[in-house]
């Protein structure tokens, strides 16, 4: 990784934020949409570093 990766540290804090919002939601509604969150976001990364782990 170089310095222009910055945004990978960015979308992989994003995913222990998003899972603690997930278990701290009072509202089931809210909850349901901040999974969709949290999965997008594990899909993000798993598309960024997926393929590497293969090379």
């Amino acid at each position: 990784m170089n310095d222009s990766d910055s945004y990978i540290y960015i979308l992989t804090a994003l995913l222990p934020l998003s899972a603690c919002m997930v278990v701290f939601q009072v509202n089931p509604y809210h909850a349901l949409a901040v999974r969709g969150i949290l999965g997008a976001v594990a899909a993000t990364i798993y598309a960024i570093f997926g393929p590497q782990m293969w090379l």
